[in-house]
């Protein structure tokens, strides 16, 4: 019986383990991404406001 339960017991990891792994992966494949994404809209806010910063020290070289 006790054969049996440890049988059981390391099958059932054999099968749960490559899946737990999976899982883990996935979630921080996620964080990743979601960290991608928000550093590229950080740098898309920082590219609008250095292309006004351009632009006005552009139209203040022209007007003098």
């Amino acid at each position: 019986m006790l054969k049996q339960e440890i049988l059981t017991t390391a099958l059932a990891s054999i099968i749960i383990l490559p899946i737990l792994k999976n899982i883990e992966a996935k979630e921080r494949e996620n964080q990743l991404n979601q960290l991608i994404d928000n550093l590229q809209q950080d740098l898309n806010f920082t590219g609008e406001k250095l292309r006004e910063i351009a632009a006005k020290a552009e139209e203040k070289l022209y007007s003098r």
